[in-house]
């Protein structure tokens, strides 16, 4: 989501804010027309601070958005080169590396993601997509099971005894027969 500039007048705005207001769309985010305008300022910031690992970790995200996994994958490492520990970095690069089939790899970084957020559902969730993909049944079992333990205040939130949430019934169900079986 783009920074909102709605307190400033025009004229109050840097040609950077200007930009980014004429580049948002409704809900904040950027405008088709403008996708490469990620890319762009991204590079440029990275061209004088090299070092600043948040923006590639940032160049990283737009690069797996639209594709580009060598690249994204690329500045993940970066990231982490230059001391970048979030959860979400390990995440998103195990998640790449399961969009190229490289299950060691992937199980690696999805790995760390659980150590450095051991209460994010989708971390464990995704290690055991890793772990199935690679023939670590009992592992990727485990994993699945710690998922839904921890995402089980999703289910509660669905009301399942109402007669139109009979649609929230079968995955809440298939989900725990598949990790009990």
């Amino acid at each position: 989501m783009l920074p909102t500039f709605d307190q400033k007048s025009p004229s109050q705005l840097s040609w950077e804010q200007r930009l980014l207001k004429n580049a948002s769309g409704p809900r904040g985010q950027l405008k088709p027309e403008y996708q490469e305008l990620k890319f762009t300022l991204h590079r440029k910031l990275l061209l004088v601070h090299s070092d600043n690992a948040l923006a590639h970790y940032h160049l990283g995200f737009a690069y797996g958005v639209t594709g580009h996994s060598r690249d994204e994958i690329s500045e993940y490492l970066a990231a982490a080169k230059l001391g970048l520990s979030k959860w979400d970095l390990f995440l998103n690069l195990g998640l790449a590396y399961l969009g190229q089939n490289d299950w060691p790899k992937a199980i690696n970084a999805l790995q760390t993601a659980v150590l450095r957020g051991p209460n994010h559902p989708e971390a464990h969730f995704n290690l055991a997509i890793a772990y199935e993909r690679g023939n670590r049944l009992r592992e990727a079992r485990q994993e699945i099971m710690v998922s839904l333990r921890l995402a089980r205040f999703f289910f509660g939130l669905l009301r399942l005894d109402e007669p139109d949430s009979r649609s929230a019934k079968k995955p809440a169900a298939t989900l725990t027969a598949l990790a009990t079986t």
